[in-house]
């Protein structure tokens, strides 16, 4: 029997007396499904939905069953099927079991790839460098398909070529200090990593020296001095190589200036504390034990400072306790 046999049958019944024609009588073929469209691959990204169809033939009309993997996916019984709110779990091979009394045929096997945005596992960290020395900023992000990667300096853009995990600063300058980060794209969307900031340390240059005046006795001097660098700088004020307590801003300010200098350490004298400074240093030497020529240079110093300071000679005073300084300092 072939499905060409199938339609209406009857049968004309006839004698000499006459003739009489049946009633009809309806062949029906039955045959098993036959699918003329298989379902075919589908790329989804996450969160969206797929539709999977297939196009099958028989008699009587078969029905469906739609199959993730080996399992029955339940209610999905029509010739399409359709994924909505699409996830990762759900990647896979799909197929349709296509059937009706005369048979059953399952169809070719469908894959659902599942792309997934980037997402950073490991965001660039902040540094801090010497000038010259190599910084390695470095960032990882998973993703389906695999990621790509662009890395970005500050309101500059993209960085030519460096499409990598990692970004290599090689000979730190100052005019590589900011902002970096990566961007990871793939067709399924991109994603910023977060801020990495590059401090780049730099040695101070003093931008304005402090300037030579000549003030009168009684007055308050200020010297000033500016600089740069990174860190911010640290001051500290000197008088004749001795540093000068607390003196540690940007401007020193000398309150009630005497041209000779010599007054009691208590009143702030600048040459008193000098002195003393020697004084103590010579007296530790001598108490340690130390070479008795440079003891005995520091008190011929301190001896010949007083005597130019009590002659008016201050700056000869003073160069007198730089001398004695330089032989009685620790080496």
């Amino acid at each position: 029997m072939q499905t060409n046999q199938a339609g209406i049958y009857s049968v004309l019944v006839s004698n000499v007396a006459g003739s009489v024609t049946s009633s009809n009588a309806t062949l029906t073929v039955n045959f098993p499904p036959v699918i003329s469209s298989q379902p075919t691959n589908q790329t989804a990204t996450v969160t969206s939905n797929v539709t999977f169809s297939v196009v099958a033939t028989g008699n009587p009309a078969p029905t469906y069953q739609w199959r993730f993997g080996a399992s029955n996916l339940a209610g999905a019984t029509n010739s399409s099927f359709t994924r909505t709110n699409v996830q990762t779990n759900q990647a896979g091979i799909y197929s349709v079991l296509v059937s009706n009394v005369a048979g059953s045929v399952t169809s070719s096997n469908a894959t659902l790839t599942v792309n997934t945005p980037p997402v950073f596992t490991l965001d660039p960290m902040s540094q801090t460098s010497n000038i010259g020395a190599t910084v390695v900023f470095t960032a990882a992000a998973t993703g389906s398909p695999p990621v790509t990667y662009q890395w970005r300096f500050g309101g500059l853009g993209d960085i030519a070529g460096q499409t990598n995990t990692s970004l290599t600063v090689t000979n730190v300058q100052t005019a590589n200090a900011g902002n970096y980060r990566v961007v990871a794209s793939n067709i399924a969307g991109s994603v910023m990593s977060a801020v990495a900031v590059l401090t780049v340390n730099a040695p101070p240059v003093i931008t304005q020296q402090p300037l030579t005046q000549t003030v009168a006795p009684g007055s308050n001097p200020a010297l000033t001095v500016v600089a740069t660098g990174t860190p911010t700088p640290t001051y500290q004020w000197r008088f004749n190589a001795t540093n000068l307590p607390g003196e540690t801003a940007a401007m020193l300010t000398l309150t009630n200036f005497q041209t000779s200098l010599w007054l009691p350490a208590a009143d702030g004298g600048l040459f008193e504390i000098a002195r003393g400074h020697v004084s103590d240093l010579a007296d530790r030497a001598e108490a340690n034990g130390d070479p008795h020529a440079n003891v005995r240079l520091a008190r011929q110093k301190l001896a010949d400072s007083d005597a130019n300071a009590a002659a008016g000679r201050y700056e000869r005073a003073c160069m007198d306790l730089s001398e004695g300084l330089r032989a009685i300092s620790p080496q």
